[in-house]
């Protein structure tokens, strides 16, 4: 399984609850529980780094035992004081909001995880204006010239992921071979097509496509792309998996087709994850994989839009 490091940009536009104050407020809540997961927001130099934990409720769990006689089943179960928990470090450079999110499969996503934070963001801001509003009432402002001062109060919080830079058929355009495609279509033209009954009660299709070995990689690119083209304004997801033009392995996707601009492999980072239970924000601060994303996020930060 790979880990994944992944970028991401934070903008408050509120006057007043700018994204250091926000910080701040995440920081008095730290250890706190939210649904099933743990979060932490830590002050570093120039940076905020931080970890989501996600607590699984499971009990048990199965492992393959396989020797020269037999293959086996196991189930263990976990002791009282464990759990089985997801793991997601994340570095944030205050100044200007970009960051880098640690993920790996069937983890926190960093939409999730953004999606988290706006929460979070919007429920703390709501408070302060609300606390803000009955302020001024109290010191017998009229509603006009209330309305005025909580003006400066407003303004939402938008997180975006750094998608890959040029179109997605440009990308699928120099590959050098596809495994296979899947294609989501919003609808097809269905005239002379045994389907066509079908049609009215048709949400969405979903083709998966398997190619031939002796097929040229470059037959089928050519095919993919030609399909993309002609069903621009009804494509609604694409996957593609196979060979790009530098003959590596790759995954394009038409949408959340984010950079990974650090892949690395789960066992190689496990070892780093002991946290010390009475030095706990040290030990988020200098673990090994913050230390890597803060390593990572300023080779990248110069190229960042």
């Amino acid at each position: 399984m790979k880990i994944v490091f992944q970028a991401f940009r934070w903008t408050c536009h509120s006057q007043t609850f700018d994204l250091k104050n926000f910080l701040n407020e995440l920081n008095k809540v730290n250890g706190n529980t939210h649904g099933n997961r743990i979060s932490y927001f830590l002050e570093d130099g120039n940076y905020w780094v931080g970890l989501i934990l996600t607590i699984k409720n499971m009990r048990k769990f199965v492992t393959l035992v396989e020797s020269k006689k037999e293959i086996k089943l196991d189930v263990h179960e976990l002791d009282d004081n464990e759990k089985i928990t997801d793991f997601n470090f994340f570095v944030l450079s205050q100044s200007t909001g970009y960051g880098l999110y640690q993920h790996y499969h069937q983890s926190c996503s960093l939409n999730t995880f953004n999606y988290i934070v706006r929460q979070r963001y919007n429920a703390i801001r709501k408070s302060i204006f609300l606390d803000a509003k009955e302020k001024y009432e109290k010191e017998g402002k009229n509603k006009s010239d209330v309305k005025k001062l909580m003006k400066k109060y407003q303004g939402i919080f938008t997180p975006i992921i750094i998608e890959r830079k040029g179109s997605f058929v440009e990308r699928v355009k120099k590959m050098n071979d596809a495994n296979f495609a899947e294609i989501e279509f919003a609808q097809l033209d269905f005239n002379n097509n045994s389907l066509q009954a079908i049609q009215p009660f048709l949400k969405t299709m979903k083709f998966r496509m398997s190619f031939l070995k002796t097929v040229p990689g470059i037959s089928k690119i050519r095919s993919i792309v030609d399909i993309l083209t002609t069903n621009t304004d009804t494509t609604k997801k694409v996957t593609i998996e196979g060979v790009d033009e530098h003959g590596h392995d790759v995954v394009y996707r038409l949408f959340n087709d984010f950079d990974k601009f650090k892949e690395c492999d789960y066992e190689d980072m496990v070892p780093s994850l002991s946290l010390d239970k009475e030095k706990f924000a040290d030990s988020i601060k200098n673990n090994n994989i913050v230390v890597e994303l803060k390593s990572v996020f300023d080779s990248i930060a110069p190229v960042l839009p």
